[in-house]
């Protein structure tokens, strides 16, 4: 039987952690030659100015996920996504 007042208690006294952890997607960044860097920022920026819907988007967050995890850096469409909408652990 779980204790339930526990359970009551730590749901709504939620301790936000001060310290911000990086992403996935900005510590595989770090860890790639500067060049390597350079050339996904890139396309960070082609994914943000493709103006393009569903199959006529030729720039996307899923195409750079398969372009990352191809190359060994394995990582999902969603945690890029979420980086480059300020939702992740960076900001």
């Amino acid at each position: 039987m779980s204790d339930s007042s526990g359970l009551i208690k730590d749901l709504l006294d939620r301790q936000v952690n001060p310290v911000r952890q990086k992403c996935s997607f900005t510590q595989i960044k770090e860890s790639m030659s500067e060049e390597e860097r350079k050339a996904v920022e890139n396309a960070e920026s082609s994914i943000r100015s493709d103006t393009g819907n569903g199959r006529a988007k030729a720039f996307s967050c899923t195409w750079l996920s398969d372009v990352l995890t191809k190359h060994g850096h394995a990582i999902s469409a969603s945690t890029i996504s979420r980086h480059m909408t300020g939702r992740c652990g960076c900001e």
